[in-house]
């Protein structure tokens, strides 16, 4: 995880972690069409609620396109503080996603 993603723990269809300077996020494994979606659904006591969604398009038998949709429930005040680190967060994930796949 980033440097930023502190205190990780999961098990095979839940994780919670803390994003430094701005909250701990509490998921578990929603919908899972293999090698199509994988989605993450705010669990437990969160700042606010959200979805992560991972979708998967295949490009050849070696190849796949993946893109990323966090849709999170925010006052317009939160929204002010937290667009950008979520907005990192993702691209976080898509980069270190790269890097492994």
């Amino acid at each position: 995880m980033p440097e930023k993603v502190v205190d990780w723990k999961s098990t095979m269809t839940t994780c919670t972690f803390t994003i430094q300077g701005m909250a701990t996020l509490n998921m578990k494994q929603g919908q899972n069409k293999s090698n199509e979606l994988v989605q993450m659904l705010a669990d437990g006591k969160n700042p606010f609620q959200y979805d992560l969604n991972t979708f998967i398009a295949a490009h050849g038998e070696d190849a796949s396109e993946i893109y990323l949709q966090l849709n999170a429930d925010l006052n317009p005040m939160l929204a002010m503080m937290a667009k950008k680190p979520l907005e990192n967060f993702v691209n976080i994930l898509a980069e270190e996603l790269s890097k492994q796949f």
